[in-house]
């Protein structure tokens, strides 16, 4: 299961800006958007790993936040829970609470909702030869459709729709990306989609004040992706593994996570405990290299963790391993 690894080729769909088929609406009323909560990916005639998802759910996340993480906070998957996902209103999530606790209204927050649905379409070819033997060849064509969804839950208005595909192809030349991703023009696809959704959101957006940056690079680490909902039936196959399989595993779902990690900080990355591992922070920061941060305020802590707490109007709470063993808490910035 966890050796086998696909090559989708991306496909730029004629006539719609960015590969990608779009429609936008505009509210019914001004907006003063303050937060974007993205529900967990949706696949339809497939089944994922919990660490896949995670894995997508995660890329997306960071292409929100590299979009619009100045103007906006992010809440992922992982936070909160979707009871009815095709319903638009709050009731369908546990998210309201997080959204009023910290600060914002009712009619402040939006919802990112994804849905990947998979194809496959199977083909036979006959073939005779000059002497009238034949034979036939089968072969499958697997597509990806992403769609997305930009939702106002207090009025419950649909305010941007994408659409985009990512085809298997079996024969295609074998790229890098192979070694570590089952599927990377789907990744590719869903952070395009989430960019595009964060753009809207961006233009919906409140002003206000923004803490400053803590200057760090930092990396999940393939630990969190394990732990993070994880179904009985993946942990006991997990468990099943040998040492080197947990280690390519570990590897490949890192380089998914942080395809800018190589060499020995992503040796250091694999090997690190559930939490965000600090791969570069300036000059007289409270943390270094190696560091592990393991909570934030209390919650796990992921990127977009990070990022929301420069709204936060106050120095946040971390837990933090050191690159040497030793546990403490610090406040940043």
């Amino acid at each position: 299961m966890f050796s086998s690894r696909l090559w989708v080729s991306f496909i730029v769909m004629s006539g719609c800006a960015g590969g990608l088929k779009q429609t936008s609406r505009e509210p019914t009323t001004p907006l003063e958007v303050t937060t974007v909560f993205v529900y967990p990916i949706r696949f339809l005639g497939q089944a994922e790993p919990a660490w896949r998802t995670f894995e997508l759910s995660e890329r997306m996340l960071q292409a929100g936040v590299r979009e619009g993480g100045e103007r906006l906070a992010f809440y992922g998957p992982t936070e909160f829970t979707v009871l009815r996902f095709e319903v638009e209103g709050w009731v369908a999530t546990t998210a309201l609470p997080l959204l009023v606790t910290h600060g914002s209204r009712a009619d402040q927050g939006l919802v990112v909702r994804t849905t990947v649905e998979r194809r496959v379409t199977s083909s036979v070819q006959e073939a005779q030869n000059s002497k009238g033997q034949g034979g036939a060849t089968s072969s499958e064509l697997t597509t990806f459709i992403g769609r997305v969804e930009l939702v106002h839950p207090s009025t419950k208005e649909v305010l941007f729709e994408a659409e985009g595909q990512a085809v298997v192809d079996p024969f295609a030349e074998p790229t890098p990306e192979l070694e570590y991703d089952p599927a990377p023009a789907l990744t590719s696809l869903v952070e395009k989609l989430m960019t595009e959704a964060t753009r809207v959101a961006a233009k919906h957006s409140k002003s206000r004040e923004v803490g400053p940056d803590l200057g760090l690079i930092v990396a999940v680490t393939p630990k969190t992706a394990l732990s993070m909902r994880t179904d009985p039936a993946l942990a006991a196959e997990v468990l099943q593994l040998d040492a080197l399989q947990t280690e390519v595993l570990l590897e490949n779902i890192a380089r998914v996570l942080s395809p800018q990690l190589t060499g020995k900080t992503l040796e250091s990355v694999v090997k690190a405990p559930a939490g965000v591992a600090v791969v570069s922070a300036p000059a007289g920061s409270r943390v270094t290299p190696g560091d592990v941060i393991e909570s934030v305020d209390g919650a796990p802590a992921l990127p977009h963790v990070l990022s929301r707490g420069r709204f936060k109007g106050a120095p946040m709470e971390l837990q933090i391993r050191r690159r040497d063993g030793s546990s403490g808490e610090i406040a940043l910035p």
